[in-house]
């Protein structure tokens, strides 16, 4: 009997608001405002008769992680790594300003949620205006002339093997930007909130006997005789993480056909699987269904067991059996 496996994924549709973690690195020569200091001064530092500062901030309204193939995909690699510019521009007067962005929990970790599960990522900093940015925990600190604009590139990045649920995860980062000045309070000129998206499709994968990849894609299972009652099997392996459903079909109906014979002349057989015994035909039959195995798989055998042979030819019988794994 020669079995043939295969792997689902079901991509899911529609717009998401999502949003991974931030570790802030700094560019060289980024050596002022990395200290806050507040003081009831107000104005002081400011030279008289100077233009006042008039910060604004670019920012995306959210920011969705694509990855490769349109979302996060729990049984395969995430390399990707999804761009994040901010722009900063002064239409005023010299100043110092500072760039706050808040939105990861304790240790760091930038925390999408999601259907009873989240997906844990980092944002980091890959560009900050030249090198005329300092960095502190969560901070980027720099300075602009009257007229320019600086931009802050971020990259978003989600950890591999998270066996999550399918569905849409989301968080939100909360920037703030400042201008700092020598012996005075920072003073807040705007406040932005990027709503950051994922998508997780729901992905199944059926592997026979211990083989993975391709290895795991064939069986082939051989009767030492041809007895009423005989017995061949392989181990199963689904990976699933959401509803699936397992499907076969038999090239001959259910039987083993002779070799020469062919479908002139068979010896039935019944499938066994997660404690039950199905009759095959040469159309898609369900055999199983499932929920969401969790990342250690489920695992179970899969028996071919023949009917009566009594009366049978000599020769060869064979049959291919099809099975395939879908997501619901």
């Amino acid at each position: 009997v020669m079995l043939a496996a295969g792997t689902a994924r079901a991509d899911l549709a529609g717009p998401v608001s999502t949003l991974p973690t931030l570790e802030v690195g700094g560019g060289p020569g980024g050596d002022r405002g990395t200290a806050i200091r507040p003081d009831p001064g107000g104005e002081a530092g400011r030279e008289s008769g100077e233009a006042p500062c008039r910060l604004g901030l670019d920012t995306p309204g959210w920011v969705e992680w694509r990855g490769a193939g349109g979302g996060y995909a729990p049984l395969g690699g995430n390399p990707w790594l999804e761009p994040v510019r901010l722009d900063i521009r002064n239409s005023g007067g010299p100043c110092d300003y500072a760039l706050e962005i808040a939105g990861r929990d304790a240790a760091g970790t930038l925390v999408l949620d999601g259907p009873g599960h989240r997906l844990e990522g980092s944002l980091q900093v890959v560009e900050a205006g030249g090198g005329a940015f300092a960095a502190g925990p969560g901070l980027i600190t720099g300075a602009l002339g009257a007229g320019m604009v600086q931009s802050a590139r971020f990259v978003l990045a989600l950890g591999e093997g998270q066996f999550v649920p399918p569905g849409s995860y989301a968080t939100s980062l909360d920037v703030r930007l400042m201008e700092i000045r020598p012996g005075a309070a920072p003073v807040e000129h705007v406040s932005r909130r990027i709503q950051i998206g994922a998508r997780v499709a729901g992905v199944a994968r059926l592997a026979l006997g211990s083989g993975l990849g391709d290895e795991g894609r064939h069986a082939l299972l051989r009767f030492p005789q041809a007895r009423s009652g005989g017995v061949v099997e392989v181990p199963v392996t689904v990976h699933a993480n959401g509803p699936y459903t397992l499907h076969a079909r038999s090239e001959n109906g259910g039987a083993l056909a002779h070799g020469l014979l062919g479908a002139g002349l068979t010896l039935p057989y019944t499938v066994q699987i997660g404690g039950h015994d199905l009759r095959l035909d040469g159309t898609d039959r369900v055999i199983l269904s499932g929920q969401g195995t969790g990342l250690e798989g489920w695992q179970d055998r899969l028996a071919i067991r023949l009917g009566p042979t009594d009366g049978a030819l000599a020769g060869a019988y064979a049959d291919t059996i099809h099975i395939r794994i879908t997501t619901d």
